[in-house]
């Protein structure tokens, strides 16, 4: 088993909050969550996570002020890094759509 985690900072797009955005990964049948192949997906205070093939993968947003965040991804299992970078990819699709 391995883990894998990367970290940035986010800052939400103007008149969204930080729910918005967790419902979004939690839901999103296009570029969230569901749309990795992730179940069991849940909102968990700050974060939200899911599971696939015996690999679980997290993000947490921590206020920094305002509308910025850090977000932090992490992911535990047998293949994380491109499950990370895939990740990534998609909450990029998210914040492109404006959630």
């Amino acid at each position: 088993m391995a883990l894998w985690w990367e970290w940035s900072k986010y800052t939400l797009p103007s008149g969204k909050k930080i729910d918005d955005l967790k419902k979004a990964i939690a839901d999103d049948t296009t570029n969230g969550l569901p749309s990795l192949g992730y179940t069991d997906i849940k909102v968990a205070g700050d974060e939200v996570h899911g599971q696939t093939k015996g690999d679980i993968i997290a993000v947490v947003y921590l206020p920094i002020s305002g509308q910025d965040f850090w977000q932090v991804v992490s992911c535990a299992g047998s293949g994380p890094k491109e499950k990370v970078t895939t990740f990534l990819n998609a909450l990029g699709i998210l914040k492109e759509l404006d959630l």
